[in-house]
């Protein structure tokens, strides 16, 4: 039941915490004592036994003396004392079943998440995952939900795959609540006395490493000032309360020298930026913060200056404490024997050994141990000086035997999530929606905030190459911009890290081959580019040239309607021509031929005597055809006058010469017809 029960058992714990069934954490401890009592079917055990019980059932590690205070002050009505052994009464039995449920209830939603990341480590690794792997990645999965496990095999796949479901509400709530039950739980281990909860009332010093500060201030972004704001108002609120029962602040901020000419080197290091002597490192988010808000190097000095004010608005100064190794041999932790040892440690486990960093984790170790009169056998609430850092290394020095001389003394460094979890715990602030939990308490948070690390772990790492194997001359230069390029795109802040963008930020994590691959790519879809772009200018080419066919033959087809309407114009207007001609030549002839009746008649009348006789008869015949000469004689006139267009006239004798003369009238045919070809031209446009 032990090994991933631990997981619903925590997620438990805080829920019970919270719920408004129990009054504390003795109440919850007494559940879990009489479900492990039911469970093992043993009822009659010491305190020792019973701690164990815990240990065996839920993995949980409670000190007796808690365990000891539970059952004499919360289990008296069901618990009855003798002979230093506490025998519990069967009517527990009861409440078991619910509770065993609550639990078993986690463990199956747990389950499923938990094979659902076995999926995604296989499709991101594209094999089968084997039971020892399974076993191992539970482990890392263990590990990374308490708080732990940041380097471990898996952590880059846990982090991803926690962030690829950061919209899945209940995914988020069942893995939070195993982080926030774990701080309770981690509360608890560490407390001899549960009834001193609820107040802070030691003094202590916390010393400040440099991405602190930074983070104090937004340097190094949203989040990372987030988490160190909800820090600072706990720090705030136990203040506030000893001020106002004791007059006087139990929390104090300080930082070492060795932190100050870190920062000032920082600031001088941007001061060269900014006058092109050195590059931006793209890496360093704090110092792109510095490099980009200020407008030249002068600027800087000013920005170095506003920030150590800042630092002293929110309470955190300088510590102007010096070590001397000479005056102080029993406190010093710097020793070249410990640090050989530690290298040989690193190289056995194959990892790089910084020993400059490490020196410079011992001097202020050094001060901290000095600090402390040599006495780090106390609970981290009594330790009276501590040092919190983000750098894997200082922890691990810290933490390390070789360094703080006992197995049980109290680390020279933590991180800030273990100072805000302890202040939430030791002053009983819960996990309701009456209080805003801390971002560090997140699962989201710690995912982005792992991978942000490692991101700029890897960026470091391979801008290093890359300008190495810039200057060696390895990389073309638009391999190396392509590679720079890459690099300064990666989301190298943990708020930048999100699902859409998650699947490439876990390549680039995991791949050793990425720049390789990223730059293949680049080639191959610059080649897809060119035949893309080759292809489509030949279809251009072709569509111009069906377009100049569609255009030609569209132009053939109006040319030829034009013509045709030109051809019909001319030959309906030359047809009317010869029409209108041959009628005047007619009217000329009839004219012409009235005229020579009358002519002929009056010569034939003066002429003859016979006919002259005929006439004077007098007779009706003759009236008649007096009458119509008459008619014939007016017409002539008058038509001449009035009715016969001298033009007509004229035209039609020149119709008349033409038609005689073939050679005449084939030129007037063309005359004419051009005449007309221009005519229609002059309309169409």
């Amino acid at each position: 039941m032990k090994n991933k029960n631990l997981l619903a058992s925590v997620a438990v714990f805080g829920e019970l915490y919270n719920s408004e069934k129990y009054t504390g954490i003795s109440s919850v401890i007494a559940e879990f004592i009489k479900a492990a009592v039911v469970y093992e079917n043993k009822y009659c055990q010491s305190s020792l036994e019973i701690t164990r019980l815990l240990e065996k059932v839920y993995d949980f590690k409670i000190p007796e003396s808690v365990i000891r205070t539970v059952l004499i002050t919360n289990l008296k009505a069901v618990v009855e004392v003798k002979k230093s052994a506490f025998h519990f009464n069967k009517s527990i039995e009861s409440e078991y079943k619910g509770f065993s449920k609550e639990i078993e209830e986690k463990n199956k939603y747990q389950n499923l998440i938990f094979n659902d990341l076995i999926k995604y480590v296989s499709d991101k690794d594209k094999k089968v995952i084997l039971d020892s792997e399974k076993e191992e990645l539970f482990h890392n999965f263990n590990h990374f939900l308490f708080d732990n496990g940041a380097l471990e095999k898996y952590s880059n796949h846990i982090s991803a795959f926690i962030i690829q479901n950061e919209n899945k509400t209940d995914f988020l709530n069942c893995l939070n609540s195993i982080r926030e039950g774990l701080i309770l739980y981690q509360g608890i281990k560490y407390t001899s006395d549960i009834s001193d909860l609820g107040k802070w009332d030691t003094d202590l010093v916390i010393y400040l490493n440099t991405e602190y500060l930074f983070n104090a201030l937004g340097y190094n972004g949203l989040l990372f000032k987030e988490i160190f704001d909800d820090f600072y108002k706990l720090v705030t609120e136990i203040n506030s309360i000893s001020v106002e029962q004791n007059k006087e602040a139990k929390i104090s901020l300080r930082f070492f020298s060795e932190t100050q000419n870190e920062i000032d080197d920082f600031f001088a290091m941007a001061e060269s930026i900014k006058r092109g002597y050195k590059r931006l490192e793209p890496w360093r988010s704090a110092m792109k913060t510095i490099v980009n808000s200020c407008r030249n190097a002068s600027d800087v000095e000013a920005k170095r200056v506003s920030f150590y004010l800042d630092l002293e608005s929110l309470g955190i100064i300088l510590e102007d404490i010096e070590f001397n190794a000479m005056e102080h041999p029993a406190f010093n932790v710097e020793d070249e024997s410990v640090l050989e040892e530690l290298n040989k440690i690193s190289k056995e486990r194959k990892k790089e050994f910084d020993k400059v960093a490490c020196r410079q984790f011992f001097k202020i170790f050094n001060k901290i141990n000095l600090l402390r009169i040599g006495n780090s056998k106390k609970p981290f609430e009594k330790i009276g000086h501590i040092f919190i850092t983000e750098s894997g290394l200082a922890k691990y020095l810290g933490h390390n035997n070789l360094v703080k001389f006992n197995d049980h003394d109290t680390s020279f460094a933590k991180d800030i999530d273990f100072v805000t979890s302890r202040f939430w715990f030791k002053l009983k602030k819960g996990f309701s929606e009456k209080n805003a939990l801390p971002k560090s308490f997140d699962v989201l948070t710690k995912s982005r905030i792992i991978l942000s690390s490692h991101i700029n772990n890897s960026i470091s790492n391979e801008y290093q190459k890359l300008v190495k194997e810039t200057d060696d001359g390895k990389l073309t230069k638009d391999e190396s911009l392509a590679r720079s390029y890459s690099l300064r795109e990666k989301p190298n802040k943990p708020e930048d890290i999100t699902k859409i963008n998650i699947d490439s930020t876990f390549d680039f994590l995991n791949n050793e081959d990425y720049f390789e691959e990223v730059y293949r790519e680049k080639e191959r879809k610059e080649e897809l580019l060119k035949t893309t772009q080759k292809m489509n200018e030949e279809l251009q080419a072709e569509i111009n040239r069906r377009d100049e066919l569609d255009r030609k033959k569209e132009f053939e087809e109006i040319q030829l309607n034009y013509n045709l309407r030109k051809e019909s114009y001319i030959n309906d207007n030359w047809k009317n021509t010869k029409k209108r001609n041959w009628k005047d030549l007619r009217w000329l002839i009839f004219v012409i031929l009235l005229n020579i009746i009358l002519v002929v008649s009056a010569t034939i009348l003066t002429s003859s005597t016979r006919l002259k006789n005929w006439v004077s008869e007098f007779g009706i015949f003759q009236i008649i055809t007096i009458i119509l000469y008459a008619i014939i004689i007016v017409f002539d006139v008058i038509g001449s006058k009035y009715l016969f267009n001298k033009d007509n006239f004229k035209n039609g004798w020149n119709w008349f010469i033409i038609i005689i003369r073939k050679k005449s009238y084939s030129q007037f045919e063309l005359e004419t017809k051009l005449y007309f070809n221009n005519e229609f031209t002059m309309k169409e446009n």
